[in-house]
């Protein structure tokens, strides 16, 4: 790498050099002096840029690094905030300015630069309340990196996106309780096949058949599901 040491002491022989040309009365001699410092300014111009091109900095930001999405992460919370536990070995090693985080009142991305030659990424998206994000941050550990999401209001939350919330939480008919079960249970069948894909579809059709079958026998026993 080229070291800093040249330029300086290059710039100490400019400054010599305007010196004595401010000096020199023969044109000859002014002529020569001034010649001399024009090659050495651009000299050091030169000797500049390749530092400007070989610095720590300039290396880091010319490596091609290798992107990787992360999935998996803890969780837990107290009455005023949500925190989220991600794993990276090492990631307090890192300078400051290398862990990034973005907050928005629905979402949370956190960007990893330069850790074991890797640029990590965590987003999350629709979260299930909404939160502040003047007041979120997050915190380097050993091996970890913990966010702290701030709540716009003290509740429990559940689950962290809404995603999860609707995929764990089964929307089921209201029943009433003065009617026949097997009606009940027959217009449950209905709104699961209403409501499902093509394989539920498929399975509610079957059973519908078999208890229709039964009814025709005389047989009025609820269709086995």
């Amino acid at each position: 790498m080229a070291s800093s040491n040249g330029a300086h002491s290059m710039k100490k022989d400019l400054e010599e050099l305007e010196i004595l040309s401010q000096q020199a009365k023969r044109t000859y001699v002014k002529d020569f002096l001034c010649n001399q410092i024009q090659t050495l300014q651009n000299d050091i111009k030169k000797k500049e840029m390749l530092l400007a091109t070989t610095s720590p900095e300039s290396e880091k930001r010319s490596k091609q690094l290798c992107n990787v999405k992360i999935v998996n992460y803890g969780w837990d919370q107290s009455d005023k905030f949500v925190k989220l536990y991600v794993t990276l070995k090492n990631v307090q090693k890192l300078p400051s300015e290398n862990i990034k985080t973005n907050f928005t009142t629905k979402s949370v991305e956190l960007h990893v630069y330069d850790l074991d030659n890797k640029n990590h990424t965590f987003t999350i998206n629709n979260l299930m309340g909404k939160i502040m994000p003047d007041k979120s941050y997050f915190k380097a550990k050993t091996d970890m990196v913990v966010i702290f999401l701030k709540k716009e209001f003290s509740s429990n939350w559940q689950y962290i996106t809404e995603a999860e919330r609707k995929s764990n939480e089964t929307k089921m008919p209201d029943m009433d309780e003065n009617e026949d079960p097997g009606q009940s249970l027959m217009n449950l069948m209905k709104k699961m096949y209403d409501e499902g894909d093509d394989e539920m579809k498929k399975t509610i059709a079957k059973t519908w058949m078999e208890a229709r079958e039964k009814q025709a026998r005389g047989d009025y026993g609820l269709p086995n599901i």
